[in-house]
């Protein structure tokens, strides 16, 4: 609170991405205290001064303490990080400052088993960085979050399950005021969640697959817990473990979603692959289908080796808004573009007295460039009504979806 009140006699202006450090200091650090309960009070005062970090512009507030985690162990020294990316729910990560291997500098490591790792909430961006390494000057994913907003008016993928966890502690706390429940009936952790990752599981270089892969019967879904940001396909997937008020034990749910910021959205047979295996998989477990939709529809891919070498020609070249005759690629372009496979079709011809090759045709090589993208599209529609039949589903659009129904 005084820190707050400090920040308060800040001029106006300066009230913006501001990041707030708080050192707590004890005579004996021997202290036991166990992280996902320094993580809870941190949290609760946060949200107890919520409407006043937002007006000062606080972004990120952290909290450095020493402490022992039993009472025959050494001290440590944590470091506890937490934001409100969203504005709805506060999103914590905690470090301990550890001895990098082979050397005598401190690096950050992030602690496992706590209530954001379980959750699947955070970024970890501070893990393996020096201790001293400078604040930046931008907080990870805020372009992302830029972007999805900017785009569709929607979230950035990752931070759904942060938002599901939050709708669940809402229901705990109004059952709590409604008097349903007891005060020390609710859970510490309402949400756990992994992510539903694709692999290739015959080949060296795993996340490197395609459609025929899946064809081959290659493919696997598999949970793993890895950062938010790390995805290379523009669906993510999560199962989900949500304790709430009817069903404390706990009760798991599939999600899927479109990430915006990953080629806009769209559906590429990567894509399509994604949701077929994670819903698959929901109708294997026979529990609920969750898919909240952002997307700008099937993909219609560029040629970027293509794109990166033809060049136009104008009917007038100093007054390019005249028009163009023709695209076309010079003799040694034409020749690199169709040197292993053809990635263009084009008839030689000449311009301004030099041998070029005008295109008429563009084939490209990169994957999910065309009408294959439709297919996979078919894949995903014909799985949606396999699960409409076998289990729960529901689809929730935010922002803007583009498809077939």
């Amino acid at each position: 609170v005084d820190a707050l009140n400090s920040l308060d006699l800040c001029p106006e202006h300066r009230k913006a991405d501001n990041h707030l450090f708080v050192n707590l200091v004890s005579d004996f650090e021997k202290v036991v205290l166990d992280p996902v309960v320094v993580e809870q009070v941190v949290v609760d005062i946060l949200k107890r001064h919520g409407d006043r970090v937002s007006s000062l512009g606080i972004v990120e507030v952290e909290t450095k303490i020493l402490c022992a985690l039993s009472r025959d162990s050494l001290p440590i020294s944590l470091r506890l990080v937490a934001s409100n990316p969203t504005g709805y729910v506060h999103v914590m990560n905690t470090y301990v400052e550890a001895a990098e291997d082979n050397s005598s500098e401190r690096i950050f490591k992030l602690i496992g088993g706590t209530k954001a790792s379980l959750a699947g909430a955070g970024d970890s961006s501070w893990e393996g960085l020096n201790v001293n390494t400078p604040y930046p000057l931008t907080r990870p994913f805020d372009h992302q979050r830029r972007a999805a907003l900017r785009s569709s008016d929607t979230l950035y993928c990752y931070d759904l399950p942060a938002l599901f966890e939050a709708a669940v502690e809402q229901e705990w706390l109004k059952a709590a005021k409604n008097g349903s429940i007891g005060a020390g009936s609710r859970p510490l952790m309402v949400l756990y969640s992994t992510e539903l990752v694709v692999k290739n599981a015959n080949s060296a270089s795993p996340d490197d697959w395609t459609i025929q892969d899946y064809l081959n019967g290659d493919l696997e879904l598999v949970q793993v817990n890895r950062g938010a940001g790390a995805n290379d396909v523009g669906m993510v997937a999560w199962l989900m473990e949500l304790r709430t008020v009817e069903y404390p034990q706990g009760r798991q749910v599939v999600l899927i979603a479109n990430d915006i910021t990953h080629k806009a959205g769209s559906f590429g047979t990567r894509e399509d692959v994604v949701f077929k295996l994670a819903s698959e998989f929901a109708r294997e477990k026979r529990i609920p289908r969750l898919y909240v939709a952002a997307n700008s529809g099937a993909r219609i891919g560029l040629a970027d080796s293509v794109k990166q070498k033809f060049k136009v020609a104008f009917k007038d070249s100093s007054k390019p808004e005249n028009g163009f005759d023709f695209i076309y690629v010079t003799k040694e372009d034409y020749v690199a573009l169709t040197a292993d496979r053809p990635r263009i079709q084009a008839e030689p011809t000449k311009y301004q007295g030099e041998e070029v090759y005008k295109v008429t045709d563009i084939i490209g090589s990169e994957p999910d460039l065309g009408v294959e993208n439709l297919k996979g599209s078919g894949l995903i529609a014909g799985e949606t009504s396999s699960a409409y039949n076998d289990i729960f589903t529901m689809t929730i659009v935010l922002g803007r979806t583009v498809g077939i129904g």
